[in-house]
């Protein structure tokens, strides 16, 4: 049984993003319900290790579903894909003060495959999102054990991995990785925050942030960037922009503006091309819209100094510039 009425607020921004033009939703969950898990909570297992009870592998896929049939044929929410499992390799414990669940690799298998036929028999256009490895020096185990499963490798549109601990050398391991043994494979870089302490709300944070992006579009070739969270009412360096607990005021940030100089203008269809730019503070990607002919050019100077730079070989008839900045 189910009483939709308990989410109210989670309700009324899924709507209004649907009203606002919205079209690819994914739902996830970090936990099972409590009553499907061994601790009885979805903080995770006290000591860490895993926490979806044995039996309960096909009752957490229906759930997913019904929530998904629930959003999709009474809510008219886009819904796209489900995301069962998130960043199953840490020891997810109660003291991290989330939720969160920590997976091994038959659970693995067995809730994706439940999943998977869940999926089948709801007749939903449904698509598993998975695995929303935690970083990519170490996705490439849950690619090996995932992927040479031939029922599932033929359902999976894409493989998510979050850059959480990540640097430019395990981005491009892992893409060589992929590129060697599951080349047509998409890769998205599902979630990522730059996990400091304290508020920032200017131009440090929005270049660490831009230069992520940078590396996870550039070097790991990724077709989606998701990042976490749009609104935040902590402490810490997360939210584009920052609000209340209670009242109505908000705070924009720098990161708001930098995340939508790739947002507003990278739109799904573009298409990567190669910039030549030989410079050691100056980075740059570009992205051509192939209906309309129009390349976007995102330009990031890691210098506290203006630097000059010069966009050759562009037959544009006009040039628009935005810039970020302090």
């Amino acid at each position: 049984e189910y009483d939709w009425t308990r989410d109210a607020n989670a309700m009324w921004v899924l709507r209004a993003a649907r009203d606002e033009g919205v079209t690819d939703v994914i739902i996830f969950a970090n936990s099972a319900p409590g009553r499907m898990t061994i601790s009885g909570r979805a903080a995770g297992n006290p000591g860490g290790d895993s926490n979806l009870l044995p039996d309960m592998h096909d009752d957490f896929a229906q759930y997913l579903v019904d929530i998904a049939r629930h959003l999709i044929e009474d809510e008219n929410i886009p819904v796209r894909w489900i995301s069962p499992i998130n960043e199953p390799q840490w020891d997810w414990q109660p003291s991290k003060g989330q939720e969160g669940t920590h997976y091994v690799g038959a659970e693995i298998m067995s809730v994706l495959h439940a999943l998977q036929t869940a999926i089948d028999d709801s007749g939903l256009d449904l698509e598993i999102s998975a695995i929303e490895a935690g970083e990519w020096g170490t996705a490439s185990v849950y690619a090996q054990l995932i992927l040479p499963d031939e029922a599932l490798a033929a359902e999976l549109p894409h493989f998510a991995v979050h850059s959480y601990w990540s640097d430019a050398s395990d981005k491009l391991r892992f893409v060589s990785f992929m590129q060697n043994h599951y080349p047509d494979l998409p890769l998205w870089m599902s979630e990522w925050t730059e996990m400091q302490q304290g508020r920032d709300y200017g131009m440090d944070s929005a270049l660490f942030m831009a230069n992520t992006i940078h590396d996870d579009l550039t070097l790991g070739g990724v077709t989606s960037w998701q990042y976490w969270i749009a609104v935040s009412k902590y402490n810490f360096r997360d939210g584009l922009i920052y609000a209340p607990e209670y009242g109505e005021s908000l705070i924009e940030t720098k990161r708001l503006w930098a995340f939508g100089n790739y947002s507003r203008f990278v739109r799904p269809g573009a298409v990567r091309v190669q910039i030549d730019l030989d410079s050691e503070v100056v980075r740059a990607s570009g992205y051509l819209d192939p209906v309309t002919g129009a390349v976007t050019v995102v330009v990031i100077n890691n210098s506290a100094q203006p630097e000059t730079i010069s966009l050759e070989g562009l037959d544009q008839p006009s040039v628009s510039a935005y810039e970020t900045s302090d």
